[in-house]
Formats: structure tokens, sequence, C-alpha cells
């Protein structure tokens, strides 16, 4: 009798004698050790959809065990071809258990459905691919794959998909699936080692926390149109995981709940452009303390409601938000406090954002550029950069609109700092405190309102030609200051700017602006009184002494004048009884006395000159003085008096006035009365 020759199909046959095979896994047992395919598919899409597979007839149907006896059993791998197991459009009944298997030929499902659970822990495979099939929990702790894990173009799992710990030395590539563990993880892939890409895109869809903790991915991390939903908690966690390309967030990329980024490592650059990011009252992107070799990109329609978190963020290249709409209402929308950017900052071409944003001591290589931009956070900062670093400039310019507080306290800027073209609303405050800039650029329409611009401290090179100069300018510019309290460095900083850029004049006015705002906080009887109310007017506190001069010529013309006219009436008398000489035809003895001829005649300019001049000498004052007993006599508030007394009080005045005006012209002139 000829003996029947030992197939796989008569292995199984012996194997599963106990019950007869199916339709379905005689073609399984047939195919693999032919290099053909296993397949049940009909032709028909809604027939062959996997979500209809309870439906399916017995021929469409696999037990498990048939599986995993095929890559478990010795004799039975042993005719198992290179192209391994491949079936399309099957049932897969019970359990697949392969753990610990050592499986040396790639596995493909295609449109099929698991009804229970696959396991493959620990185990070892090529390849895996269950693409457009449908499971429900696989659990895929330490898997070893050679090759990539494909769960693509449809693939769907009710259950959790573990990955924890894997090795795959190709792509994990789920583009286009579905995962569904509202409850749970959807995805869970922590500490893996991926040599490839991770591929989440094309429609891919998670309801439930998607996590990568700690992996390591070869090449690109791409979600691009990826949905990703877990309200109440993780949207996509990949702490401290590390990705030696670029991370694809984009394309129509959406997630509800948070997405974690905090400390993970990525050679590339984050591209989140027309991303949408949800989860208002919280956290929707954070990437504290990432390390990110390229740029990051939240630009070209990128949407967040929740903060956008950068804090210690390290980027290479360029943050990117042009166009971006940042919403965190009274809380941070964009926080990137002590980050360090090698490149520069665009927050310009409508970004806009309600809530602050803040980058709080971050170090900027480049510029701060925040071009035709919208910051929104009333009764509290919308913009701030204290203490940050800034190698290029600010830009705060064309159409932009802010309205909250601007804090730049304290900021160093290597370049401009340039504020105009600025659309302020009249809640917004400037803060310039211990700023230190290199070029001043501004304009008088996009400063704040008065007692809301704070420049104690603030610091810089020059004023840049197309910013103002004037003296009204630039004193309007300074009484925007809060009236509260006197602060004279910003004063004498312009000042000083003003006077090295050679605009002497406008420096002293400055000056003279900065003492007179003092005068106002000065309070009678105090000893600086006099000086800032009355003395240092005179001679606009030192830096206009020219003006003492021509108070002085004043006084001397008017002292002219009055004793002239008083000379005239006979109110001026010799001082000397010898001056006169008497005439005696016909007249009583001293009815009419003129001076003698060789008397020093009485001269009016030369009277003023002498009494207002200290130390000089006409010989006018010590022959000629006023008689107080002469004249109408007058009340004077009752009290009695003459004109001749009158005009010794005045006298007295203008000898007082003359010490007074004398003495600080020459001061101002020497510099020695000067604040």
């Amino acid at each position: 009798m000829q003996s029947v020759p030992l197939t796989l199909l008569n292995l199984a046959r012996q194997e599963f004698a106990s019950r007869s095979l199916s339709a379905a896994e005689e073609a399984l047992f047939s195919s693999v050790e032919t290099s053909k395919i296993a397949s049940s598919v009909r032709g028909d899409d809604q027939q062959d959809d996997p979500a209809s597979a309870i439906n399916w007839t017995a021929d469409r149907v696999i037990r498990a065990e048939c599986i995993a006896w095929l890559c478990t059993d010795g004799e039975a791998t042993k005719r198992v071809t290179h192209r391994g197991i491949s079936i399309r459009g099957m049932r897969i009944d019970g359990v697949l258990d392969l753990s610990d298997a050592k499986i040396d030929f790639p596995i493909a499902a295609l449109k099929c459905a698991f009804m229970e659970r696959l396991i493959f822990r620990d185990a070892h495979l090529r390849t895996l691919i269950l693409s457009a099939s449908h499971t429900k929990d696989v659990l895929a702790d330490r898997l070893t794959l050679a090759g990539s894990l494909f769960l693509r173009q449809g693939f769907k799992a009710q259950g959790e998909l573990r990955l924890l710990g894997v090795s795959i030395g190709g792509s994990l590539d789920c583009s286009g699936a579905k995962l569904s563990n509202p409850q749970g993880k959807a995805l869970s892939a922590d500490g893996a080692c991926i040599g490839g890409d991770v591929l989440l895109r094309e429609g891919f869809m998670a309801e439930g926390e998607v996590r990568f903790l700690r992996t390591t991915i070869g090449r690109n991390f791409d979600c691009d149109s990826a949905k990703l939903s877990n309200p109440e908690g993780m949207a996509l966690d990949a702490d401290g995981a590390t990705v030696r390309g670029d991370v694809f967030l984009r394309s129509g990329f959406t997630a509800f709940g948070e997405v974690k980024l905090l400390a993970t490592a990525i050679g590339g650059s984050l591209d989140c452009e027309t991303a949408s990011f949800s989860n208002s009252d919280g956290v929707a992107l954070n990437a504290d303390r990432a390390k990110i070799a390229g740029a990051v990109f939240l630009r070209r329609g990128f949407r967040a409601k929740g903060e956008v978190r950068l804090v210690r963020a390290s980027i290479g290249l360029n943050l990117e938000c042009d166009g971006a709409q940042c919403s965190n209402v009274k809380k941070n929308a964009l926080d990137a406090d002590g980050a360090k950017i090698d490149g520069s900052v665009f927050l310009r071409n409508g970004f806009n954002s309600d809530g602050q944003v803040n980058l709080l001591g971050a170090t900027i290589g480049g510029a701060l550029e925040c071009d035709s931009a919208q910051f929104s956070n009333p009764q509290s900062t919308a913009l701030n950069a204290d203490m940050a670093r800034i190698g290029a400039a600010i830009f705060l310019r064309k159409g932009s609109k802010v309205n909250g507080r601007v804090n730049f306290a304290a900021v160093r800027v290597g370049g401009h700092l340039q504020i105009h073209g600025l659309i302020a609303s009249n809640t917004m405050e400037l803060n310039l405190r211990d700023a230190k800039i290199g070029t001043l650029w501004d304009e008088r329409g996009s400063w704040p309102e008065p007692g809301k611009l704070f420049l104690d401290g603030l610091v810089y090179d020059r004023l840049h030609e197309n910013a103002p100069f004037t003296h009204d300018s630039r004193v309007d510019w300074l009484r925007r200051q809060p009236r509260s309290t006197f602060l004279p460095q910003p004063y004498e900083h312009l000042a000083s700017v003003l006077r090295q850029m050679g605009h002497e004049r406008e420096a002293r006015s400055i000056l003279v602006e900065k003492n007179r705002t003092k005068g106002k906080f000065a309070r009678f009887p105090r000893q600086d009184w006099l000086w800032y109310k009355i003395f240092g007017r005179a001679i606009g506190y030192g830096y206009r002494p020219l003006r003492a001069l021509w108070m002085s010529i004043l006084v001397i013309l008017v002292g002219t004048l009055v004793f002239r006219w008083a000379f005239a009436y006979g109110l001026i008398s010799p001082t000397k009884e010898n001056a006169y000489s008497t005439r005696v035809s016909g007249l009583v003895e001293g009815e009419s006395r003129h001076p003698a001829d060789n008397y020093a005649v009485f001269n009016s300019f030369a009277y003023s000159l002498e009494s207002f001049t200290p130390f000089l000498k006409l010989d006018q004052t010590s022959n000629w003085q006023p008689n107080a007993n002469r004249g109408v006599n007058l009340h004077v508030l009752w009290w009695p008096t003459t004109v001749g007394a009158l005009l010794r009080y005045f006298l007295w005045l203008h000898i007082i006035t003359g010490w007074v005006l004398t003495t600080l012209w020459v001061g101002a002139v020497t510099g020695i009365a000067k604040t």
C-alpha cells in the first residue's frame, strides 16, 4: 500500500483530528506551504467588512489555535515558506496567544476579524501585518520585530493596543487606523525602541490615551491629520521620548485632551502647522524641557484652546507662530518661561493670543517679532518678556494690538527695540524698568496713556534717527510715567543719550524738565522748596544761565525808568551837604538849591546798574539816595508812608534782586548752581 505524502495539511488533520477543519483552515494550511495567500474575500465591500464578521459563514472561520500551532509546532513551521502566513477576509475565533514564540516568518492578516484578544508577549517575529483588520485588545509587551508592524488602511482595535517595551527594526505604521478604548489607553508603547518611523497619520483616530513614554524612534514621528480624543486626560503622552527625526502634528491634526512632549528629545523639528489642540482650562500642548534641534512651527492656522507650554525648552532654530490662535483666558496662552531659542521668535501675521504670552527669562538668539499680532489679557499681562535675553531686536509694530500689560522689565536686547505702528488700547501698560537695549525706535502714537509707561532704569545706547527727538515729544514721553513718585534716572539717561548724539539743546531741555517735575514734589518749608520753586527756575536749574541774565537786564531797565522818574520829581537827593550851591538873588536860603557844578551828575541807568550789581562802583549810590521825607503822603494797607519811602523800599528790593540774580547767573555759568 502506497503511503500518503506528509503535507502540512495532513499534519494539521492529524493534530486536529477531533474536529474537522473548516474550508478556511484547509486553505490556510495549503497556502503557507505553497507561498500563496489564503483568501475568503467575496469581492463585495459590505460582505467583506470585518465589522460584519459575526455573520460570516463557517467557511470563513479559522480557530486561533490553528494559527498558534502553525507558528509554534516544530514540524509545522518547517513547512512554512519564507513568505509566511498570509490570510485575507477571514474570521479568527478564540484568543490568539503567541507569547514567547520564536517565529522566523512574517504574519499577514488583511481584512480579517479577530474575535478575541491577540497576545504577542515576548514573541519574536519578522514582520506583523494586520492592515484593515479588526481586533480586540492586542497585548504585545516586549515583542521583537525584525521588520515593521503594519496596522493601517482601516485597522480597528476595540480595546488597548499595548506595545510596551517592543523592539521594532522597521516602522510602526498605523496610518488610517482607528483605536478605541475611551476609558483607558488606546495605544501604549512605553519604552519601545522603533528603528524607523512611527506613522499615525492619514486619518488615524484614537479614543483614549496614546502613549509613547521614553520611546526611542529612529526616524520621524508623523501624526499628520490624526484625530486623538481623550478629553479628561492625555490625548498623546510622549514624555521623555527620543525622536531622531521630526515630529509632525499638522495638516489637520486634532487633539481633545493634553498633548504632552515633556522632556522629549527631537533631532529635527516640531511641526504643528494647521493643527488644533483643545484642553480648555488645562494644558493643550506641553513641551516643557523638550530639546528640539530644529524649529518649532505653530503657524498657518494653528489653534490651541488651553495652555501651550515650552517652559525651559531648548530650540535650535526658530519658534514660529505666524497666524496662530492661542486661547487660555486670564491664564498663560503661550508659556516659554526660561526657554532657550537659538533662532528667532515670530508672533506675527495674525497671531492672536487670548491670555498671557510668557517669555520670562527666555534666551532668544535672533529677534522677537510681533508684527501684525494681537495680545489680549485685560487687567493683567498680555506679553511678558521680563529678564529675557534677545540677541537681535524686539519688533512690536505694523498694526499690532495690545489689550493689557507689556512687560519688558530687565530685558536685554542687543539691537533695536522697535515700537511703532502699534495700536495701544487705553488699558495698555508698557514696562521697561531696568531694560537694556541698543537702539530705541518708538513713536508717539504707540505710547501708552499717561501713568502707564514705566521707564526707571531703562538704558539704551541711542535713539533711532526716525524716533522723535524734539523737546515736546520726549517730554510727553517722560510725562506718561506714573506721577506718584519722582524718578530722575529716565531724564538723566535720555539727556545723556541726546548729548552723545549731538542734540545738546534737547538734552538741556530734558534736564530742565527733570527739575521742573522734581519741583512738583518739593513742599514748603523744606529747604529745596526755594530752589525748585523760585531760584532754580530763574536759571533753568543751571542749564539756562542766560535766563537770569535777561531777567537782570529787564530789572535794570525797569530800575532805570523808576529812578529817572523819581529824580525828575525830586525824590532822590544828594547824600552830601556840600553838594549844593546857594543862590541869594531875592530868595530865602535853602528854598531853591542845585548841586554844585563839581558834584557827581545823576544817571538813572548807571544808578540802577550800580545798585543791582554787587561790588560795582560807579559813584552813583554813594552820592545819591532816595529821600523818604519827600513825596505825597500815602496809606498802604492802613500804614502811613510817603512816595519817597516807597522808593527807598524799591531800592532795597532792587539791590537784593541784584544779589540773587547775579549769584544765580554766575553760579549757573560756572556750573556751581546746577542739579
